[in-house]
């Protein structure tokens, strides 16, 4: 409920849609390939990338901050311009790990 109180009334209707790809985030996680967790190199976050260009964004700690799809050349082009790297294999096991804590 907490979020729910958070969320603007545009949010509310796109969560209630079903049609936003932050439902994904933890099967995403958990197939995800080593070259489909990235860290954005600006703000830090964690980047894993679904089937179909879904892409969420992660805290360190292991948090959701916020799922959007993009087209396979937007992801291509931030790995270029170096926006986005490949996590090391221990940044890539300590994000996987703390999601599986939290459930």
């Amino acid at each position: 409920h907490r979020a729910r109180s958070r969320r603007t009334h545009h949010a509310e209707h796109r969560h209630e849609s079903g049609r936003r790809p932050t439902r994904n985030a933890i099967d995403d996680i958990r197939a995800a390939g080593p070259d489909a967790i990235l860290v954005d190199e600006r703000s830090g976050t964690v980047v894993v990338l679904g089937d179909r260009g879904r892409t969420h964004f992660f805290t360190t700690e292991g948090r959701l901050v916020s799922s959007v799809r993009y087209s396979p050349d937007a992801i291509e082009r931030k790995r270029k311009l170096g926006l986005w790297r490949e996590a090391s294999d221990s940044e890539a096991g300590a994000l996987r790990e703390r999601l599986l804590a939290r459930g």
